[in-house]
């Protein structure tokens, strides 16, 4: 017996077990068309610009009728070698046309405390319009660093402005504006920025058969092959994913929407039936399977693969591909939300290193493992560059006498007879430290 979410996949029982248990996990990541969302002020919420009815449908999804994908055309084939693992090659010409593009909200919330003498105030900055409040007009385009509304706070021996500024990584149109005040009087604006996203290599997708992938690369449509009507793929995952995840369901789903395209009389309800009458009519409840049951034996090559002609050089594909529609879902994870780098930034006071978290503008994490990694390679010169030169390097007075750490003054320690300076990670002096107070002392004898 399935759940809401199992339910909602087409031939789940074609698929192995452990593939419908992650399906009905991932189903709940995908972004969906949520009316109430974009009405709502829910800071970081995401949803499609548009979503389609799946052309292969269960009696459940028909009677919820809350959409959350796209039926895209796909091609199971190894291309270009953008498409290893579980990358996915997507067609450039779908994505300009508004395939899977998606507007996520962040919302700002500003609260004025009465308790804590805080007044709104009007202080222009940059071309932004705002109103008598200062509060930024919806319809204005604002970026990273743009500040979007200023308190004045009034103590007992100074006033001081205080900026809300807009935090990293956000940059897109005022969309709306609320204005109320709470329990205790104070009174709380939220300003929901509207952001407008396109697909871009690193977004991840998946079908309802838990086959997920993430994009690999954008390729031009005419670098993408087709069949010899012209159509080219939407996205081109590899052949591999499907044999050893046994998810049969995925290719019933292409082969049975191609029916329905074809041939529009058929039913499209491929629900498990409460008492299965024969082995043909166990997955569906109308006639599309046996129809489809009989095209496997009889003629496998025109409904599931067809012959394609490479895009590059015109050439036809010595092997038949397998082609077809099957309901796809964009995840919330999107490379925005996720890519960072820095050249330099704020330092921890206490172990000289980056800052984390990417909010912060902090460093990247470089681990134990990653250690491993550069270990294996041989690469010493990196492995000394991440782990010194750009994390914590500093200059330390080492007695080459009693081979003891000096003080910033070397002539405080041994008078300064045989101190010589040497560059080291800031993190071991302060392990150093950290042990003498258990009273270990740590010695260097530097040759």
């Amino acid at each position: 017996m399935f759940g809401l979410s199992a339910s909602m996949t087409p031939y789940a029982n074609f698929n192995q077990s452990s593939r419908i248990v992650f399906q009905s996990a991932m189903s709940k990541q995908a972004m969906p068309l949520a009316l109430h969302t974009m009405t709502s002020m829910i800071s970081d919420s995401k949803v499609l610009t548009y979503a389609q009815k799946p052309i292969c449908a269960t009696t459940i999804s028909n009677t919820i009728k809350e959409y959350n994908g796209v039926n895209v055309v796909i091609a199971v084939l190894t291309y270009s070698g953008y498409n290893q693992e579980d990358s996915l090659l997507f067609n450039k010409s779908s994505i300009d046309r508004g395939l899977f593009s998606s507007i996520k909200y962040e919302v700002v919330e500003i609260i004025e405390n009465k308790f804590m003498n805080e007044t709104l105030v009007y202080i222009p900055d940059g071309d932004v319009l705002r109103d008598n409040d200062g509060i930024v007009l919806v319809g204005q385009q604002v970026k990273d660093g743009d500040t979007i509304a200023a308190k004045l706070v009034i103590t007992e021996k100074k006033q001081s402005i205080e900026k809300i500024v807009l935090k990293s990584f956000v940059s897109g149109q005022v969309d709306k504006v609320t204005k109320h005040t709470s329990v205790e009087g104070n009174r709380i604006v939220r300003v929901r920025i509207l952001l407008y996203r396109f697909s871009i290599v690193g977004d991840k997708f998946t079908s309802r058969h838990s086959q997920k992938g993430v994009i690999g690369a954008i390729l031009s449509q005419e670098d993408l092959p087709f069949i010899k009507d012209g159509i080219a793929p939407d996205l081109v995952i590899n052949p591999h994913a499907i044999p050893s995840r046994m998810t049969m369901g995925h290719l019933l789903e292409m082969v049975m929407c191609k029916i329905y395209i074809l041939d529009s009389n058929n039913a499209r309800d491929p629900m498990l039936p409460s008492k299965p009458k024969s082995r043909e009519s166990i997955c569906i409840d109308a006639t599309a399977f046996n129809k489809a049951h009989r095209s496997f034996e009889a003629d496998i090559a025109k409904l599931s693969k067809e012959k394609m002609y490479c895009g590059t050089t015109g050439l036809p594909i010595e092997a038949k591909v397998a082609t077809g529609i099957c309901y796809y879902h964009a995840l919330r994870h999107q490379t925005r939300d996720k890519a960072h780098s820095i050249s330099k930034g704020v330092i921890q006071s206490l172990t000289k290193q980056p800052v984390e978290r990417r909010s912060r503008k902090g460093g990247l994490r470089f681990g134990e493992m990653e250690k491993d990694c550069l270990i294996a390679h041989g690469a010493a010169s990196m492995l000394l560059e991440k782990l010194k030169n750009t994390s914590d390097l500093c200059e330390i007075w080492i007695c080459h006498d009693c081979s003891t750490i000096c003080s910033s003054n070397p002539y405080i320690n041994c008078n300064g007879r045989n101190t010589k300076e040497h560059r080291l990670p800031y993190s071991f002096k302060l392990l150093a430290q950290e042990l003498s107070i258990a009273n270990i002392k740590v010695g260097l004898k530097c040759t």
